[in-house]
C-alpha cells in the first residue's frame, strides 16, 4: 500500500516511528512534516508572525503537500499529534477525498476547541481508553491505540549496569516530593532540580537528547517513571512505559489502571503508589528480581508493544 504519514518534527519522533513501523510491514510511505518548510516559506512565516498572519505560511505549505499528495496518491493520510496540525493541512487531504486516520495522545479528544476536526478525520485513534468509551466530542470512528515502542532506536546496548534508578525529567511539586521518599540511589537528569538534595542522589539540571537517555536506561537497572498529569489524562501511558523495557531495564512505573491492561505487574513492570512506594523500593535490593523483572518486561514489549504492532492494528481497519 501507499500510505501517508503526516505529523511533526520534535524531540519525540512519534510520525518518524510511525514511518518506520508501515516501511517495515512493506508498505510505501511519503513523510510530511509540517514544521519542516522551505526556506522561503520559513521567511514568510517569521515576518508574518508578529501581525498574527502566520496562517499564511500554513496555506502555502498544505499547497506542497497537495501537490505531494496528487503525486504519491496514497491510500490513506495518517496525522500524528491530531490536534497539533493546523486544520489546513486536514483540509487539502479531505478535498482529494483520501481517507484520513489521526492519532492523539494529549487529551485532544475532551477539548470543544477540536470539535473543528471532527468533519475531516474518518477513525481518530486515541491512547487514552476513557476518551474513547465518551468520545465526547461525537468523531465518527474513535479506537483506542496506546503508544508504543520503536526497537529499532529503544534497546538493550549490553552495557555494564548499575544498582541505580535513573529518572529523566523536569521537577514539578508532586515528583519531588515522591522522590523524597526513595531511600535508594538514584541518578536524575532533567531541569528545575535546585531544591531537591539528596545522599546518594545523583543530580544535574540538564536536558538530555534521546540518545543519551537510552545510553542512561542501558547503563542503570531501574528507571521510575512518573507520568505528568497535563500530558497523560486520567489513565494513559506514557511512551516512556514502553521504552524503558525495550532497554532491558527494569520499569518503575506509578500506578495507572491502563497498566494492567498490558503489562503483568510486579513481573514485567513494577507498579507502585505513594502509600506502598517505600515497599517497592526495598524489593529492589533483590538484583535477581530486578533482572527478572527487565527480561520479562522486553519479552513483552517486543512482544506486544511495538509501532509495527500498534500499524498492523490500524490496517484492520481497513
Amino acid at each position: 500500500m501507499r500510505i501517508a504519514v503526516i505529523g511533526k518534527k520534535n524531540h519525540l519522533f512519534w510520525d518518524t516511528h510511525v514511518k518506520e513501523a508501515f516501511e517495515e510491514l512493506g508498505h510505501e510511505v511519503l513523510h510530511f512534516q509540517i514544521n519542516v518548510r522551505p526556506l522561503a516559506i520559513n521567511l514568510i512565516r517569521n515576518i508574518a508572525k508578529p501581525f498574527g498572519k502566520k496562517g499564511v505560511s500554513d496555506v502555502m505549505h498544505a499547497s506542497i503537500l497537495k501537490k505531494e499528495l496528487q503525486r504519491f496518491r496514497p491510500h490513506f493520510t495518517f496525522f500524528t499529534s491530531a490536534f497539533f496540525i493546523p486544520r489546513i493541512y486536514y483540509e487539502v487531504v479531505k478535498e482529494l477525498h483520501i481517507p484520513i486516520f489521526a492519532w492523539d495522545g494529549d487529551g485532544g479528544p475532551c477539548d470543544d476547541s477540536n470539535a473543528l476536526y471532527r468533519p475531516f478525520i474518518d477513525i481518530l485513534f486515541e491512547s487514552e481508553l476513557q476518551y474513547v468509551k465518551k468520545n465526547r466530542l461525537e468523531f465518527k470512528q474513535m479506537e483506542y491505540l496506546p503508544f508504543a515502542v520503536n526497537p529499532k532506536v529503544f534497546k538493550p546496548l549490553g552495557l555494564r549496569r548499575s544498582s541505580t534508578i535513573f529518572f529523566a525529567g523536569a521537577a514539578t511539586p508532586k515528583r519531588v516530593e515522591l522522590l523524597k521518599k526513595i531511600d535508594y540511589p538514584m541518578k536524575i537528569r532533567g531541569w528545575g532540580w535546585q531544591g531537591l538534595a539528596k545522599p546518594g542522589f545523583d543530580i544535574r539540571n540538564e536536558k538530555l537528547s534521546v540518545e543519551q537517555i537510552i545510553k542512561e536506561y542501558n547503563e542503570t537497572l531501574i528507571a521510575l517513571n512518573i507520568h505528568q498529569e497535563m500530558n497523560n489524562h486520567i489513565d494513559a501511558l506514557n511512551m516512556r512505559t514502553f521504552e524503558v523495557p525495550a532497554c532491558g531495564t527494569a520499569l518503575l512505573c506509578d500506578y495507572r489502571k491502563e497498566l494492567e491492561l498490558h503489562f503483568e505487574l510486579d513481573e514485567e513492570v513494577i507498579a507502585y503508589d505513594e502509600k506502598n512506594i517505600a515497599e517497592k523500593i526495598e524489593k529492589l535490593e533483590d538484583r535477581a528480581y530486578v533482572e527478572k523483572v527487565a527480561a520479562k518486561g522486553l519479552q513483552r514489549v517486543l512482544q506486544n508493544h511495538t509501532y509495527a504492532r500498534r500499524m498492523q492494528a490500524v490496517l484492520e481497519y481497513l
